[in-house]
């Protein structure tokens, strides 16, 4: 059955919601306009303004993602390189005695080859322009009976070694497939600089080592913001967080 009105109490209770809801509205307008009035003061029809991602981690984590200016910023820088194959730019062979190109089952289709020796020969993945932090190095490789089962590779945090992993290559990787191929973690370590090398030396036993591809990965602490409170006539705030670290074990 269709009602044909309502209560006088229920219209009370409906302007009580109402008058609840205008009374929170109203705040949050009055921050919009002031903060609008803010930024048409600081612009000028006669100039150029620019938008510049901030830099600081924190600041674009709570929302300040950007600062006006009215100097041209250029080209974005381009972001750095987090997976190098062989014959990437960042691939590097040294050593007495060369490395030998295999068509296999490979990222790209393609890997290189060494006999174990004496660790006088290396194949080395470089990456640059990184930003300070932690990052899991993860490896590939073509498995073969014949290949190394403690292929030395070694992580460099600029000219400091971080680590060494033995893998053995005689057996799949094990770990997440990326791009086709599965990957093995060499852990994670801490970059100081912006820069870090994986070294691969032919020291090892059976017959050879194999170079493919490495990656790097971020290892990122989670932050969450709760809640912010800001008061109409002041310019301070007060921010509610939750982090969730990710510092390696």
């Amino acid at each position: 059955m269709r009602r044909a009105g309502y209560s006088f109490l229920e219209l009370q209770v409906s302007f009580v919601v109402f008058g609840i809801a205008l009374a929170g509205l109203g705040p949050l307008v009055i921050m919009h306009l002031k903060q609008l009035r803010k930024v048409e003061e600081r612009c000028s029809d006669q100039e150029t303004h620019y938008l510049v991602p901030s830099t600081d981690n924190w600041a674009r984590k709570l929302g300040a993602s950007a600062s006006l200016t009215t100097v041209d910023p250029g080209d974005p820088p381009a972001p750095p390189v987090t997976l190098i194959d062989d014959g990437d730019a960042g691939y590097y062979e040294s050593g007495p005695d060369a490395w030998h190109g295999h068509s296999e089952t490979a990222i790209n289709g393609y890997l290189r080859c060494h006999p174990t020796g004496a660790g006088s020969n290396t194949a080395s993945w470089d990456f640059t322009g990184l930003a300070p932090g932690w990052y899991e190095v993860l490896v590939t490789w073509h498995e073969q009976s014949n290949r190394a089962n403690n292929a030395p590779f070694t992580i460099y945090d600029g000219v400091d070694v971080e680590g060494s992993v033995a893998v053995n290559q005689q057996v799949a990787p094990s770990g997440s497939v990326f791009q086709g191929r599965p990957w093995d973690s060499l852990g994670v370590f801490a970059i100081h600089g912006t820069s870090t090398r994986v070294e691969l030396s032919d020291l090892a036993n059976n017959s050879r080592v194999v170079a493919d591809a490495v990656r790097i990965v971020p290892w990122r602490n989670e932050l969450q913001v709760l809640s912010v409170e800001k008061t109409q006539t002041s310019e301070d705030m007060t921010v509610h967080v939750s982090i969730t670290t990710g510092t390696p074990p």
